[in-house]
């Protein structure tokens, strides 16, 4: 599976990062936690491991590790995904185990 880019303007107005969706969400500026409702609500399974989250099956990993200063989330950790891994279709059916 492959994330469509285009560019986009920030918040700000500014030039950003290429815009990243699947399925119409904007996965690096729709919150962490609002992310993962959205998926659950498309009937898709998420494990959630705070700072990790993975969608076993349509193999999707998420991380919300930043090495620099980002937005935090009331839980003190950072607001937003800052990467997104895809893999082959069974990737992550090990953590349903």
């Amino acid at each position: 599976m492959r994330l469509p880019s285009r560019s986009y303007k920030t918040r700000e107005g500014r030039a950003g990062w290429p815009l990243r969706r699947f399925r119409g969400i904007d996965v690096f500026h729709t919150p962490a936690r609002e992310l993962l409702k959205q998926l659950e609500g498309m009937g898709l399974t998420v494990l959630d491991e705070t700072l990790y989250a993975f969608v076993p099956r349509l193999s999707m990993g998420f991380t919300r590790v930043a090495g620099h200063d980002v937005p935090l989330d009331t839980d003190g950790e950072p607001l937003y995904f800052q990467a997104v891994l895809t893999g082959p279709h069974d990737y992550y059916d090990y953590k349903l185990a």
